[in-house]
Order: structure tokens, then C-alpha cells, then sequence
């Protein structure tokens, strides 16, 4: 079975879930990340522009537009997980010039150009991160953004940390992103690291 798949098959049995889920493990692990990622969203992105979504799951991102009044002519969510967009489509059925596909991110042609482009939590399920975060920006308009934020590895990993990393991969198969990985990213705009249990969360900003 690919990693897709399996990843695929997480998200199925607990798509009804997740948003319940993230109200336990968000304090423990993200909060800072998060509350620091959307400060940067408030900041950068520029009102009326046409956005994607790079792994929608049950639309999160899509409701820090709405609470942070970030309008958008367009948002397209592509997510690997039927599941997931269902939960989505049912929470935000009434927003206007929102669609979803479900999709591979890793497999995105740039035939669409966007003005942002947003990506959370989603690499540490992927591989060869660095090919992806090239492929989305050739998505990008000139001057467009992507927003990114994911779990990497922490500059030293305790026991504990490699403990709990490997429990991710276990049960969601998930990882935390290799820093020979992330140095093969472009330069970036802004990259913020937030120490967490089993590595770190990132967030980068690249502008094309």
C-alpha cells in the first residue's frame, strides 16, 4: 500500500472527528504555531484574491478567512480524502465562490495560477517535500504568497521526540519533515519554528 493511501485511509475513519480531536491535542502541540500563522495571514494576504487550499481537510483554513474577514474572489480546496471534504462542504455549504476536488497535492499541475496559496499541517504526510513545494509555486501569480506550516524536525531530538515521532508515523502516518528536506527549500519570506512534542512546527512564507 502507498503512503497516499494510507494516509488516505487515516482520515477516513476519522474525518467526523477531527475537528473534535483538534480541541484536545490543538493546546498541547499547535496553539502558538497557529495563533502566530494566522497573525501572518491577516497580515499578508491581500484582499479578493483567488486562493488554494493545499490539503483542505475539513476546511480549518477556510474558516480563518471567514473569521479574520479575509475576502476572496475564489477558494478552491483539494484535499486526498473524500471523507474529509464532506465534512467540509457540509460546514461551509452557504460561502460563496467556494468549491473542493478531491485530489493529490503531490500531483497538482500548475495549469491554474492562484494569488495565495495556503498548506497546514500537511507535509509531515507526504514525501519529497521539497519537489512539492517547488511544484505549487509554479501555481502562483507574480507576486503571490504561499503560506505553509508543518511539522519538521527539531535541531536536536531527544528520545522523547523520537518516541512520540515514530508513534505519529505509526498510527497517522505522519513524520516530522527532515531538515536535509527543508534546506532544500527556496528562500523564504518568513520562517518561524515552535517547539512541540516530537519536533517542531514550522512556518515558512515564500513569495513567488
Amino acid at each position: 500500500m502507498s503512503r497516499s493511501e494510507k494516509v488516505r485511509n487515516v482520515y477516513r475513519w476519522c474525518a467526523n472527528l477531527y475537528d473534535f480531536s483538534r480541541k484536545i491535542w490543538n493546546p498541547l502541540f499547535a496553539s502558538q504555531a497557529e495563533k502566530v500563522f494566522v497573525r501572518i495571514l491577516r497580515s499578508y494576504v491581500r484582499d479578493n484574491g483567488a486562493v488554494l487550499d493545499a490539503g483542505v481537510g475539513t476546511g480549518l483554513n477556510i474558516q480563518r478567512f471567514i473569521d479574520n474577514k479575509i475576502v476572496f474572489s475564489s477558494y478552491e480546496g483539494i484535499d486526498l480524502t473524500p471523507e474529509m471534504i464532506a465534512v467540509a462542504k457540509r460546514k461551509f455549504r452557504e460561502v460563496k465562490n467556494l468549491t473542493f476536488r478531491v485530489g493529490d497535492i503531490t500531483k497538482i499541475e500548475p495549469n491554474e495560477k492562484y494569488d495565495t496559496i495556503v498548506s497546514t499541517l500537511v507535509f509531515s504526510h507526504l514525501e519529497r517535500q521539497d519537489e512539492v513545494v517547488q511544484k505549487l509555486l509554479l501555481s502562483l501569480r507574480p507576486n503571490g504568497l504561499f503560506f505553509l506550516m508543518f511539522f519538521t524536525e527539531k535541531a536536536v531530538m531527544s528520545w522523547v521526540d523520537r518516541l512520540a515521532g515514530r508513534f505519529y508515523q505509526s498510527i497517522f502516518q505522519c513524520k516530522p519533515v527532515a531538515k536535509k528536506i527543508v534546506e532544500k527549500f527556496p528562500p523564504a519570506e518568513i520562517a518561524e519554528h515552535f517547539p512541540c512534542l516530537g519536533g517542531q512546527i514550522s512556518i515558512f512564507v515564500f513569495r513567488a
